[in-house]
């Protein structure tokens, strides 16, 4: 078995042992004149390395709701050209029985699918009926905007445009552009952007790519956005954004490769 290989089934084998701390659901009784409760949901997040570093603001906005658990299962270096999804993906959806998904990859598929538009979007179609097969309502996030070195924009918007075709025939796969949420000004990309309260927040890591709380934050906010209704969510916990989710130890170890390598690169995001 290829070395590469081997390591995308260990990460898989490691995030199916590793369960999120998750809102355990309630049973709640109906009264005359009362709106019925919002019912439990259970979302599990996929994707590659982007989406472990949003993976602690998805998880804290959506918890924050009281009604959802949510199981984060998403690994560096994934790519769906280069491992077995198909397996992955079902002993993930066996393991969890998730009711939504919340998916963001594609930053390992960029070459492939510019070669090979078809085909891709064949795939693409072909994992998006495995995650609603079991009912599942599933956000996918496109592929985030990056910094020049990191990524080619042009393959990064065909990539995009291919997973939005193939979602568009598919009435519970609910496409979202992370474009007008981590772009800056006139469209040009930014690693800081500014607050709540107007001051400037640090998006990403120091590779100008991977997410520090700020930007995973907005991940969450995205996310949320875009199941709230197919999910029937109820409102987020005011304060969900200064949680201890920011201390996760994700923001402070790396998560990224080198492209080439597939190392693990010294990718961090520093004190503020």
């Amino acid at each position: 078995m290829p070395a590469v290989r081997r390591g995308l089934v260990a990460l898989v084998v490691v995030a199916l042992g590793t369960l999120a701390t998750g809102i355990g659901a309630a049973t709640a009784t109906t009264h005359p004149g009362r709106a019925a409760p919002h019912p439990h949901q259970v979302v599990t997040i996929l994707g590659d390395s982007v989406m472990v570093d949003g993976a602690p603001g998805v998880q804290a906005i959506l918890q924050s709701t009281k009604r959802v658990t949510v199981y984060r299962r998403a690994f560096p270096g994934y790519s769906l050209t280069k491992a077995d999804w198909r397996t992955d993906y079902t002993r993930i959806l066996d393991a969890t029985q998730p009711t939504g998904v919340a998916i963001l990859l594609g930053g390992f598929d960029l070459a492939y699918a510019a070669a090979h538009p078809a085909a891709y979007g064949t795939l693409i179609g072909q994992v998006m009926d495995l995650l609603t097969s079991r009912g599942a309502q599933v956000a996918w996030i496109g592929e985030l905007p990056g910094a020049a070195r990191f990524e080619n924009d042009a393959q990064r918007r065909n990539l995009n445009s291919i997973i939005e075709a193939q979602a568009a025939s598919r009435p519970a796969v609910h496409w979202v552009s992370s474009d007008a949420t981590f772009d800056g000004p006139n469209g040009h990309y930014a690693m800081f952007l500014p607050g709540a309260g107007g001051h400037l927040e640090r998006l990403r890591k120091v590779d100008g790519q991977h997410l520090c709380p700020a930007g995973a934050a907005r991940l969450g906010q995205l996310v949320y956005g875009t199941l709230r209704t197919p999910l029937d969510l109820s409102a987020p916990a005011r304060n969900w954004q200064s949680g201890s989710w920011r201390q996760d130890p994700v923001y402070t170890m790396s998560t990224a490769y080198n492209a080439r390598t597939l190392k693990l690169t010294t990718n961090v995001c520093p004190p503020a």
